[in-house]
């Protein structure tokens, strides 16, 4: 009976060593689980966060070379503008150098005009 008694002890606390450590594993499968899923998580966090660090170093660079082109573009504006400007002054300075010009010829035609004039009058006086 003892033998019995005994042998009934030893299934009975290997059965509950069985079932203890069926438990631990069954804890141990969850506990993993859980951290698969929150590093699953993680790594889409982690993602997402990439993402927007990325979309925003492109719009960064979207928004330094809208920058630098606006620059260029401002600084292109005021080369034509000084183009312009130059050109300008070099063709009032011809218009004026033309106009003087003008004025000389102008004024040599009329003392011509008025030497023809006297010398007219001398030789009609003359005559």
């Amino acid at each position: 009976k003892e033998l019995l008694d005994a042998g009934a002890e030893r299934v009975r606390l290997e059965s509950l060593i069985a079932e203890l450590q069926l438990e631990k594993k069954e804890r141990e499968e969850k506990r993993q689980a859980e951290q698969d899923k929150w590093e699953e998580e993680r790594q889409s966090w982690d993602e997402k966060r990439r993402r927007g660090l990325s979309s925003l170093a492109e719009r960064d660079k979207e928004l330094l070379d809208a920058g630098a082109e606006r620059v260029r573009l401002e600084s292109l504006i005021a080369e034509l503008q000084l183009e312009k400007k130059e050109r300008e002054e070099k063709r009032q300075a011809e218009q004026d150098k033309w106009e003087e010009e003008r004025q000389s010829w102008d004024e040599k035609r009329r003392r011509g005009l008025s030497s023809l004039a006297e010398r007219d009058k001398e030789l009609l006086d003359a005559g």
